[in-house]
């Protein structure tokens, strides 16, 4: 997790959901994948990661 945050911290969404996917899916990384997609401009995927 601590990557993860890292990576968001520098605004490095691709890696942050890199990340992710290797994990198991919990509600915290969701939520951190629903922020990294809206940060590249993926709102529709975005909303479909807080659903």
């Amino acid at each position: 997790m601590e990557q993860i945050q890292e990576a968001m911290a520098n605004y490095d969404y691709e890696t942050v959901l890199s990340l992710i996917e290797q994990k198991e899916q919990t509600v915290p990384l969701l939520l951190q994948k629903g922020k990294a997609l809206r940060g590249l401009g993926l709102n529709k995927e975005a909303l479909t990661a807080y659903i």
